[in-house]
């Protein structure tokens, strides 16, 4: 029997007498072609990546505001700032998460309770990069992946200075500045090694290789 947010959070409540900081860090992933998504497919992803944090989030904020603090941290993704291919489910999952909790920030000003996003990039150690029937091997090398460690510390210094938005490692902060100035250069130059990238797995993709996304018609 699954347990319903607002009980939880009441059950937290008389445990602990309050909820200091709530992590939103549930998800999953859904590697395909936007070809072989299904509807389904599309409202699984956001039912667990966003609807759930969104629901855990509203249970504890009540609490929160009466006591005058608290931390609300959502663990987004690059994803939800750069638009990956073969993610668009996933990618459109942390989006939405991005802008509720950009918009929940500014509604509660002056609460005493503080709203953070880490958007962290490829991160190994965790069962995100794991095989799922129906979903491709991941497009990027994951030979530079950073670990679970990494983004759990993001989430204690945001908490400690405050910060809204941290994404990790911090140079995809320059990705997407540069691609809010200039979408078009952006989507372009991703077509591009999206292109690039399936050929290199192609070249590689013979028995004992990477399986290989369709190559773009």
């Amino acid at each position: 029997m699954r347990t319903r947010p607002a009980a939880l959070a009441a059950a937290a409540e008389a445990e602990f007498g309050g909820i200091d900081v709530l992590v939103g860090n549930a998800g999953m992933p859904k590697r395909r072609h936007v070809r072989d998504l299904t509807p389904a497919d599309v409202e699984d992803v956001l039912r667990l990546n966003y609807v759930s944090a969104v629901r855990l989030a509203l249970a504890v904020l009540p609490g929160m505001i009466a006591r005058g603090r608290g931390h609300l941290v959502a663990v987004g993704s690059v994803a939800a700032r750069l638009g990956p291919p073969h993610e668009a489910a996933y990618a459109a999952s942390k989006a939405a998460l991005t802008a509720f909790w950009e918009s929940m920030a500014v509604d509660l000003d002056g609460t005493g309770v503080r709203v953070h996003v880490v958007q962290p990039s490829l991160i190994t150690g965790t069962e995100l990069f794991d095989a799922r029937p129906g979903d491709e091997e991941p497009l990027s090398d994951l030979s530079g992946a950073l670990s679970p460690q990494d983004v759990a510390a993001a989430v204690l210094e945001m908490i400690g200075d405050g910060r809204f938005e941290r994404y990790v490692p911090d140079w995809f902060d320059q990705m997407a500045s540069g691609k809010a100035a200039d979408v078009e250069a952006f989507v372009a130059g991703v077509k591009e090694w999206r292109r690039e990238r399936l050929a290199e797995i192609a070249d590689i993709g013979g028995p004992g290789g990477v399986a290989a996304a369709p190559p773009p018609q």
